[in-house]
Order: C-alpha cells, then sequence, then structure tokens
C-alpha cells in the first residue's frame, strides 16, 4: 500500500515539474493606448463663471513607461512571484480653454481625485496621489502624479518637462490653458479613464469689481458666478475669440448701469461658449438668460446694452395718441388665447454637481379649468434654483399675462425710440385711456414720408398701470392730404468727391458739364416726396429730371466764429440726421461728430472737401444732405442757369406746376478747380483774434484726386498738391477802425506750404515775403488755389487785429 502512495506522489511531483510555466503579464504596447485627441485649428472654449469642463482633449502623448504588478502565486513547494499586470505611467499634455482664474476640482472616470483651490499665479502644481482611485492593483488601479497648471500669460516660457518629452523645442502655449501631467494614469487596464475639470474665471480688464457675483447652491457650496454685463462686454471687444470692437465704440454708461442692476440682481451666470454656436447666437443666449438687448444707439453710434426692467419714472415717458405723433394703427394683433401655458419647467445646470436640475412653476387655477399645458425652457447658464425660480416666474408671467402687440406707424416725433424704449400709448377710440407699451422693433424707413414704424408689445411690468374706459368719439380732424407748395429749397452745385459716386476720375477729367444738388424741406409731414421740373439758358419750359427726397433743415441758433476746430451748433429742432453725414452751412460743407437729441445740438467738423471756415450769423439755415439721392438727372453745361421747380407728392396727387416757386443756379466748373489750402495759421495760430505783428502765414495741402470720395476737413493731415497746382496769396491793411482794407502785396505761383513776413529779402528767397504793415491796425489775409488758370470754388479771408 506505501508503495501505491509513494508511486502516486512522485508521478504528481513529476506532472507538476513537466507542466508549462504561466505567461508573465506583458504591458501593452503605448500605440495601443487611444486619447481623445485635439487636431490644429480647434476653437478652444471660453470659460465665464464656475463650469465643468468634461471636453477632455490630449495635444501629446510620451514618456510611456510601465511597472509591473507582482503577486505571489502559491504552489506544491510553496509561493512564487508572477507578474499579473502592469501600471501605466506616462506624460499628458492636456488642453483646456482660452482663460481660468483656478481650478477648484478634478474628476477623472467620474470620481473625484482633488479638491481645493489652486494657486493663482500663471504657473502652479497640484499633486494627486489617488493611486486606489479605481480599486487599486486589483482593478483598474488610479492616479497618482503631478500636474502643472499653465494659464498662458502673455510672458509664459515653454516647459521644460514639455521639451523634454518631444525631445524637440516647443511653443509656450500662451493664451490658452494647459495642463502637463507625469505619472500614473491606470493599471491593469491600458485605457486611461476621461478627465473633468472644474474651472473658475471672472476676471474682466473692464469693472472688475461688479465681474464676480458669489452665489449658494442652497446647500452651503460657494458658486463664483460672473456678470452677464461684463461676459457681453467680452464677447463685444475680446481681439481673439470675440467681435474685437474698439472699446469707444461701447457705450460704456450703458454697460456699468446694467452691470450695477446684475450685480445688485445677484444675477450671476456660469457658462462656456464651447464654439459650436455663432458669437452672435451666444449673445444672444445671455440676453435671453437675463431679459436684455444689445443694440446701436441711433443717437449715439454706439453699442448699448439695455436690461427690460421696470422703469422707475414712467410719468417721464414719451406719450403718442393721434394728436401727438401717431399717424394710424397697421396691426392690432390683440385676440385672446386662453390655452396658454400653465406648466412651465425650467432646466438649469448645478455648477457644484454638474447635473443638470429643474424647477417648476404653474398657475394652479388655469391648471384646474384647462388641465396641464407644459413648456420646458433651458437656461444653462443659470447656476442655482433660485435664480432659475425666478426666471421661471417672469417667462410665467410674461406668458400668463395675455399681453397686447400692435404695429403703429408714428412721425418723427418718436425719432428717439429703439428697440427695448418703454412709451405710453393712448387709443381713446379703441378704449385704451393709457397702456404701457415695449418698442419691439423700429423701422425708420426712408426720409420719403418721414414715418416711423413700430411693432410694440404691452409691457409687462406696466401692466397695474394700464386704464381702458368706453369709446368716446373721436375728436381727430383728418388734416388735408392736398399738396402744398414747397417752401425752403435750395440749389446747389455737386462738389467733386460727390461726383465720384457716379464717374470715375478719368471721366470727370474729360467733363465739364455740372451737377445740382436739390434740397428741399417737407412742407408737413404728410407731403411724401416730389418731382424735379427743370429748364436751362434757352430752353422754352421744364422738363421732368427725377424723383426727389425731402431733407432735414434745421436753424443755428448761435452765431458761429470763422474757425478750423469742431464746434457745437445749437438748432431750432433736431430732425433725421446721423454720426458722419455731411451738412451745408450756407455755403460751407460740415460733417457731424456728435449729436446730442436732448439739448438740439451737433458737433462738426468745419471746412470739408472744396470748402473753408467762414463765421455765420445766428439763424443761418443748415441742410442734412448726406445719403440722399438729391440730384437732378440732368447735365448742365458751364455758364448756363438752371431753374427748377419742386412739385411736392402726397397720396392724393401731385402739386401744380404752376404753383411751384422757381430755384434758380449758375452753373460753374466747380469739379474741374483744385481744392484750397487747409488750416491756414498766422504766427502758427488758426484764426487769431490779435497778434502784435505778421511773422509767418502757414497752410497745408490738398489735392482732391488723391482724396477721392473721403470727406477730409481742415485738420486733416497734409497731402500732396495736384500737379500743376499752385496758392496766390493777398494781403491788405487798414490804418483806421472805420477805414477800409488796402492791398499791400499779392504773390501768385506759391509752392511751398509757407511764407515768412520779412521787412527785407535781398536773397529773393521763395519762402520770404516783404510786407509793409507800417500803421495797421487789421489786416486781412486772402488764400486761395490755383491750377489751370482755374481758381478754388472758395478761399480763405482772415482778418486779424494788430497791435
Amino acid at each position: 500500500m506505501w508503495v501505491q502512495v509513494a508511486l502516486f506522489v512522485a508521478s504528481l511531483v513529476i506532472s507538476y515539474l513537466l507542466q508549462p510555466k504561466p505567461p508573465q503579464a506583458k504591458p501593452s504596447a503605448f500605440d495601443d493606448i487611444k486619447f481623445p485627441t485635439i487636431d490644429d485649428g480647434t476653437p478652444r472654449m471660453v470659460v465665464f463663471g464656475d463650469v465643468w469642463l468634461t471636453d477632455w482633449c490630449v495635444i501629446g502623448a510620451g514618456n510611456y513607461r510601465t511597472s509591473p504588478i507582482v503577486k505571489k502565486q502559491k504552489g506544491l513547494f510553496g509561493s512564487k512571484r508572477q507578474t499579473v499586470g502592469h501600471r501605466y505611467l506616462m506624460s499628458l499634455h492636456m488642453g483646456l480653454c482660452l482663460l481660468m482664474d483656478e481650478i477648484t476640482q478634478i474628476k477623472i472616470g467620474d470620481r473625484v481625485a482633488w479638491q481645493g483651490v489652486s494657486d493663482s499665479a500663471n504657473q502652479s502644481h497640484i499633486r494627486i496621489h489617488k493611486p486606489d482611485l479605481f480599486g487599486g492593483d486589483d482593478k483598474e488601479g488610479g492616479i497618482d502624479g503631478t500636474l502643472i497648471i499653465m494659464k498662458g500669460a502673455s510672458d509664459q516660457r515653454p516647459l521644460p518637462q514639455l521639451q523634454q518629452m518631444y525631445d524637440s523645442p516647443v511653443p509656450a502655449y500662451r493664451g490658452v490653458v494647459t495642463f502637463f501631467f507625469d505619472g500614473m494614469v491606470c493599471s491593469g487596464s491600458p485605457y486611461p479613464k476621461a478627465w473633468a475639470f472644474r474651472v473658475r474665471r471672472t476676471t474682466c480688464e473692464w469693472y472688475n469689481e461688479k465681474a464676480t457675483i458669489w452665489l449658494d447652491d442652497g446647500n452651503g457650496n460657494p458658486i463664483k458666478a460672473m456678470n452677464p454685463a461684463h461676459i457681453i462686454f467680452e464677447a463685444q471687444t475680446n481681439e481673439d475669440w470675440g467681435r474685437g470692437t474698439d472699446i469707444g465704440q461701447l457705450d460704456l454708461d450703458s454697460f456699468k448701469e446694467c452691470a450695477d442692476i446684475l450685480y445688485d440682481e445677484k444675477f450671476g451666470m456660469c457658462i462656456a461658449w464651447k464654439r459650436q454656436d455663432t458669437l452672435k447666437q451666444f449673445i444672444q443666449q445671455i440676453l435671453d438668460h437675463i431679459g436684455g438687448a444689445l443694440m446701436i444707439d441711433r443717437t449715439t453710434g454706439l453699442w448699448k446694452l439695455v436690461l427690460i426692467r421696470e422703469s422707475d419714472k414712467p410719468e417721464t415717458l414719451p406719450s403718442f395718441d393721434y394728436g401727438t405723433g401717431m399717424l394710424r394703427i397697421e396691426e392690432d394683433n390683440n385676440s385672446s388665447n386662453e390655452l396658454v401655458t400653465n406648466q412651465l419647467v425650467v432646466s438649469y445646470t448645478d455648477p457644484v454637481s454638474n447635473e443638470t436640475r429643474t424647477v417648476r412653476t404653474e398657475n394652479l387655477a388655469s391648471i384646474q379649468r384647462d388641465g396641464i399645458i407644459l413648456q420646458n425652457k433651458t437656461y444653462v447658464g443659470l447656476p442655482t434654483s433660485d435664480l432659475a425660480g425666478r426666471v421661471a416666474s417672469r417667462d410665467m408671467k410674461i406668458i400668463q399675462s395675455h399681453l397686447k402687440k400692435f404695429k403703429i406707424v408714428l412721425d418723427r416725433r418718436a425719432y428717439a425710440l429703439q428697440p427695448t424704449s418703454a412709451f405710453v400709448l393712448k387709443i381713446p377710440q379703441r378704449g385704451i385711456d393709457s397702456m404701457m407699451m415695449r418698442a419691439v422693433r423700429v423701422e425708420h424707413g426712408t426720409l420719403t414720408n418721414g414715418e416711423i414704424t413700430v411693432t410694440a408689445v404691452q409691457d409687462v411690468f406696466g401692466l397695474p398701470r394700464t386704464t381702458y374706459s368706453q369709446v368716446q368719439p373721436s375728436l381727430w380732424i383728418q388734416p388735408s392730404l392736398s399738396p402744398e407748395p414747397i417752401v425752403n429749397a435750395r440749389l446747389w452745385q455737386l462738389p467733386y468727391p460727390h461726383l465720384l459716386d457716379v464717374f470715375s476720375p478719368e471721366q470727370l477729367a474729360l467733363n465739364s458739364d455740372g451737377y445740382a444738388l436739390v434740397l428741399a424741406e417737407r412742407p408737413n409731414s404728410l407731403q411724401q416726396g416730389f418731382e424735379m421740373w427743370a429748364k436751362t439758358t434757352g430752353e422754352p419750359s421744364e422738363q421732368y429730371v427725377g424723383q426727389g427726397q425731402f431733407v432735414s433743415r434745421g436753424m443755428v441758433q448761435n452765431a458761429v466764429h470763422q474757425t478750423s476746430q469742431i464746434t457745437t451748433l445749437t438748432l431750432d429742432t433736431i430732425g433725421v440726421m446721423s454720426i458722419g453725414q455731411c451738412a451745408l452751412l450756407n455755403d460751407e460743407i460740415v460733417q457731424i461728430q456728435a449729436i446730442n437729441f436732448d439739448n438740439r445740438q451737433i458737433s462738426v467738423k468745419r471746412g470739408c472737401m472744396d470748402t473753408v471756415p467762414t463765421a455765420h450769423d445766428e439763424n443761418s439755415a443748415i441742410w442734412f444732405y448726406d445719403d440722399v439721392a438729391l440730384v437732378a438727372e440732368k447735365a448742365i453745361k458751364v455758364g448756363q442757369t438752371l431753374t427748377v421747380k419742386l412739385l411736392s407728392q402726397t397720396s392724393q396727387g401731385t402739386l401744380d406746376l404752376s404753383k411751384a416757386t422757381a430755384n434758380s443756379l449758375l452753373i460753374d466748373n466747380r469739379h474741374a478747380r483744385p481744392f484750397a489750402p487747409a488750416n491756414v495759421q498766422i504766427n502758427g495760430l488758426s484764426y487769431p483774434n490779435q497778434i502784435q505783428a505778421l511773422n509767418k502765414i502757414s497752410w497745408v495741402g490738398r489735392n482732391k484726386i488723391s482724396q477721392n470720395t473721403a470727406i477730409l476737413d481742415q485738420n486733416a493731415p497734409h497731402q500732396s498738391v495736384e500737379t500743376g497746382a499752385t496758392v496766390s496769396l493777398i494781403i491788405s491793411k487798414k490804418t483806421s477802425a472805420n477805414g477800409s482794407y488796402q492791398r499791400v502785396v499779392q504773390k501768385s505761383g506759391i509752392t511751398g506750404f509757407s511764407l515768412d513776413i520779412v521787412a527785407d529779402n535781398p536773397s529773393n528767397d521763395e519762402t520770404k515775403l516783404v510786407v509793409n504793415l507800417d500803421n495797421a491796425v487789421m489786416i486781412k489775409v486772402e488764400l486761395w488755389a490755383v491750377k489751370d488758370g482755374l481758381t478754388s470754388w472758395q478761399r480763405h479771408s482772415i482778418e486779424v487785429a494788430v497791435g
């Protein structure tokens, strides 16, 4: 028996010794490990507030290495150490976003690997020691290594560890947030899990003290949200990812006002623009959250930010009825639909957990009557249930209010209305004594009819102030629709730059014909336009030469001095005008630089194109003519007199030719003449009132050919003059206050741009001029240009007291 047992044991030992050894686990090759990579040109995300970034992108990986996982395996003769897997270590270069203040949490595979608040320095280090995050060596390992945060400052240097990984020079990655991690990323299984980062950014170069809005999630967790006004400001001005708008083109007061309101409301947002939508769509998304609008203010030409909130002074709002500017009602979409949403569910994103949550608001009375009529809305930028609930209540109030809508036509008294503007509408003929409205769309149309079409909705904040009454008999009197004679009109010959809108410089060089600009003021708001009938010298009767449009005309309430500086004009009324528009002040062309509608003032550049600055009396007329087709379609020969009659038009007909006033203009070859010099200075001063002695006269050149269609004023830089153009000069003096001017000297053919006034010039220096001004109490300097025998359209005439 013992022999049989011994033979069995020997057989078992031999069998164990002869069996093949179990294979040692081999590590996966680096090429087998897959990462979510990023390509060149991929748009980089922009972070606002407190957000989670879950789109893990690996720019590069390297320094691949493994560490064996060795465990003891039991056998007949004891235990053996055997490699059962490997830990995978490597370097990862990860791209995150454009800008970041700090990182507060890192999740890998939906498990928290690190949390805290990272350093504020541009480059900082985070030690992540979670080797058992995914079960340790028995399962899928964990994370163990150092994360280097690089915020992409303008002076950021290339990271040495990154250069070592690629074994070649690398960029510094300025302007973008990147992370560099080196250490264990997984074990057992060669499949790294996705990384997610909770980051925060509210820093803004503008008004930073109101950029951060601290919120609470209701469980004691702080949320660092960003002021939406600052988000829109960055989207407008950022030159890297935004519109790149110059800050000077923003109405900063409106942005600051909105920032203050949102800060006080604790209306902070947390959102990341992932560049999947256009910038316009992203800005609109922010505006939808806050209930606001972004537009170009017609009165300033600047981008203006407006919040739709309750007016704190409703009694100051403009009011319109049939006697104060309302012409007619085109649409009245006020049919009531009782079956509207009565339960609204708003979804928002919790930045602490990165989960989508919901709040609900409802109208219980409507639900009991009609059943549940559900609507869902998503506001991804709202970070708290409190803020989501406030927005849900706002939207439900709008839905349940059955707001009235109108499309009305107003006259020019509504010039100041813009989208989001609040105003009061009074239509007693329809039982509406007073109703607060909010403009949705404002269409100014053309100058032909002077009408402003406004699409408006009843202001949800103004509902308590709306009053209704029984319909009363209309007291409105239908105005006369008969065409009226045009009282204020003027003919004016077009200068060279305006003719370039139709002709080329080569055509104008061969064409001496003149063209007239017809300026006419609307007799009343019902006159829609006018026909132009004209004849020239020798023609028996007027012929139709085109259709005209009315322009704005004003009377300057202050005397205007002769100057080359920007001048403020106070007008009797502000009509239709815009910044950059040309105007004709008597015979001087000016260009609008600023408009103050409240004070009826405009600031203008002086002596534009081929005109020079002159003094203008109080109550001088100014015509605003730019961008309107006003040219009579008739070429007139030089020396002929053009006579034009203007026939006003209404919906009922055209004025009879016999009732129209004739306007005449002698045509000269204006466009062929050289431009006068500009910015004339006496002793280095522009238009001085008094000097001790005349020492120097200087000016800058003008060139109509190189100027082309540009509108240059007196202070524009010097231009090389046309070939063959020279300057002529006359200096006169008075020897008594009541005396007349006597010519002292005249000089022509001047090619320079200054003259020194001397008592003697023995060397006949062309830059010097001998002038005897003995006993002078006043002097007058006249300066103009000459080319091919033609003088400039206007000449400078400057009078200065001496003594």
